[in-house]
């Protein structure tokens, strides 16, 4: 086992917030698919920029709760998005919307939108306590395959890295990514059907 290979442990936590708070990079397990990890600073912006090889579009946001969420939200339809929060949070959906404007530059589109989910993981959301928001995109090069299992992380990207965390009794992860859904506009539009069905959606929406 490689020396920077550690579990989603007590133990380990307090090592992994500090690796990150010094704008190092983590990789590891999620609800999804094996994740970068970084602090949501132009620090860490960049080191994910410099990994993962892309600097053209932002990155998802992990919070740690409904009200982290809310923090970074510009005025718009709260009330259906605290439904779709509290019905599918903690999950795969990832959720794109309007980011206030105190939000800094690093962290939303263009358009000034921001993507953000709260992971069904215990792992992350015992790190979420710790660190309430994190960057994190799947833990590939841009352009390549995405990985499912601990093999198809790249070795190369491992090395990169300050921790590759995983869980203790599996190696693979879901084989479906998150559902992203556009809220910036009426009708909410799905932007990838993943993980969570575009019918269960439109039957919360619909509520």
């Amino acid at each position: 086992m490689q020396n920077n290979v550690v579990f989603w442990s007590d133990d380990a936590l307090q090592n992994i917030q500090s690796a990150l708070e010094q704008a190092a990079l983590i990789v590891g397990t999620s609800d999804t698919v094996f994740g970068f990890l970084a602090v949501p600073t132009q620090a860490g912006f960049e080191v994910l920029n410099r990994v993962k090889g892309r600097s053209e579009k932002p990155y998802l946001v992990l919070v740690g709760s409904q009200q982290d969420a809310l923090a970074l939200c510009a005025e718009q339809d709260r009330q259906k998005l605290q439904r779709l929060m509290s019905h599918f949070w903690p999950g795969p959906l990832t959720l794109i919307v309007r980011a206030k404007e105190s939000v800094p530059s690093y962290m939303k589109s263009k358009e000034g939108t921001i993507a953000m989910r709260l992971p069904d993981h215990t792992g992350l959301q015992k790190l979420l306590k710790r660190i309430p928001v994190l960057f994190s995109t799947s833990a590939n090069y841009a352009g390549h395959p995405v990985p499912h299992d601990k093999k198809d992380v790249d070795p190369t990207i491992i090395a990169q890295c300050a921790y590759f965390v995983l869980d203790e009794h599996s190696q693979s992860q879901p084989s479906l990514p998150s559902t992203i859904l556009d809220c910036t506009e009426e009708p909410f539009k799905i932007v990838r059907e993943g993980a969570i069905s575009r019918a269960r959606i439109a039957q919360v929406c619909d509520q």
